[in-house]
């Protein structure tokens, strides 16, 4: 008898282990309805893109331009990012046809604003949360450049954690699908990079996702057999095509405010949970630092010091910020007109001297030498550098190191980059 309750005791016990992941560490696409409804895994679930065969016809229509609510359960996950590709339904069952860089046309984190207990988002879901009950969501912009049909939009997650159980375990990616048509609305050209909307319920107004390990798919493909931890950067892809980021990130797309896309600000940095890591793995932020170097700049990145702006003529650079914890930014408010500085007028030798007697010319030029000294005193003598085969980043930080100045920042406006300060007296 005690043999009996005892391996009665152990198939219960491995029973309930076994279902404990499928109750914390899954989840799929919920609205619109998926293709399949259910966990479809790509790592297991292979030569297939929906897990499900694609249908005849796509009974939901929709316009070019429509904002549609997406959801899904948070399942006391944390962080990663959310990937939406769309092909045309025929082609839905290409093998690998929906990771091809041509066809997603949107990111956002996983994690808008769906937290867990006592608001904290990175704890499991409140005590009694049921399966799917928490749930995320975000608005997503039906692609604008798409002639009328039917298509598929596959909804991918990836770079998301466990921090249930074991708070440095890895899950693997999971994809939903969903068909529908696009019949009407105005038809515009495509823009050259993905959309990205930036920030999570962990820091809202920054351009970045919490994520585990990587910020590329595929990250995880071993169940429960993944270790690392958390940081917070763009995904890959935004990371090699910075140029279509939303203004004001998921504070306006979850209002349904898609404004044009530019290129903004980035951030890279570590995470900002107090939990500690229990093992001693952390994610490289130098590696995907160095995602940026397929961004390339013109040969006139630097301008003179008397000039506060700075362009370039080919993709442009977003700022990259780097600290142990992200700093705590205001609600997203809209960059004023850029103006651009007034030319100095050219220095006429023969007019100086009609204008200037030989007194005031000699008090010219030894308060003009007087000036060159005391800047010389202050480290501000003008420095120039050859830049051909530098990192873009090693070009901002050097250009950042010989300015006489104090609150310097770099933004983007109107697909131009531009330096700005407060000249030190």
């Amino acid at each position: 008898m005690r043999i009996v309750s005892l391996r009665r005791d152990m198939y219960t016990y491995l029973y309930i282990i076994a279902l404990v992941p499928s109750s914390i560490c899954h989840t799929w696409l919920l609205t619109p309805p998926a293709r399949h409804q259910g966990l479809c895994i790509p790592a297991v679930d292979l030569n297939t893109n929906c897990c499900a065969p694609k249908p005849g016809s796509a009974a939901v229509t929709y316009t070019r331009g429509q904002i549609i609510r997406t959801e899904w359960g948070r399942n006391n996950h944390v962080g990663g990012f959310i990937r939406y590709s769309i092909v045309p339904l025929s082609q839905s069952d290409v093998p690998n046809i929906f990771d091809n860089d041509n066809n997603v046309f949107q990111y956002n984190c996983y994690a808008p604003q769906c937290v867990g207990n006592n608001n904290n988002f990175y704890a499991p879901d409140p005590p009694g949360t049921g399966f799917n009950e928490n749930k995320c969501f975000m608005n997503v912009k039906i692609p604008d450049w798409l002639p009328d049909g039917s298509y598929t939009m596959q909804w991918r997650w990836h770079g998301g954690g466990d921090n249930y159980n074991q708070r440095n375990l890895g899950l693997r990616d999971f994809i939903s699908c969903h068909d529908f048509q696009i019949n009407g609305g105005s038809l515009l050209p495509k823009p050259q990079c993905p959309l990205f909307v930036g920030g999570d319920a962990s820091n809202p107004n920054l351009n970045a996702c919490e994520f585990f390990k990587d910020n590329d798919i595929n990250t995880c493909t071993v169940e429960r057999d993944c270790f690392n931890w958390y940081a917070k950067a763009p995904p890959k892809a935004i990371m090699n095509c910075p140029t279509n980021i939303l203004p004001g990130g998921i504070n306006n797309a979850l209002q349904g405010i898609f404004l044009p896309g530019q290129s903004l600000p980035l951030y890279i940095g570590s995470t900002t949970q107090t939990n500690s890591n229990p093992g001693n793995q952390f994610v490289d932020l130098n590696a995907i630092n160095q995602q940026l170097r397929q961004v390339s700049l013109s040969t006139s990145l630097i301008p003179s010091m008397s000039t506060p702006s700075m362009s370039t003529s080919t993709t442009l650079l977003p700022t990259i910020l780097e600290s142990n914890s992200p700093p705590i930014l205001p609600p997203y408010q809209p960059y004023p007109p850029y103006q651009s500085p007034q030319p100095t007028p050219s220095y006429n030798k023969e007019k100086h001297h009609q204008h200037h007697n030989k007194e005031t010319h000699y008090q010219h030029h030894h308060k003009e030498k007087h000036h060159q000294k005391e800047c010389k005193q202050k480290e501000c003598k003008q420095k120039e550098y050859k830049q051909k085969n530098k990192d873009a980043k090693e070009i901002f930080m050097e250009y950042l190191m010989y300015q006489d100045c104090k609150d310097s920042k770099i933004i983007v406006i109107n697909n131009t980059l531009h330096f700005t300060c407060t000249l030190i007296n």
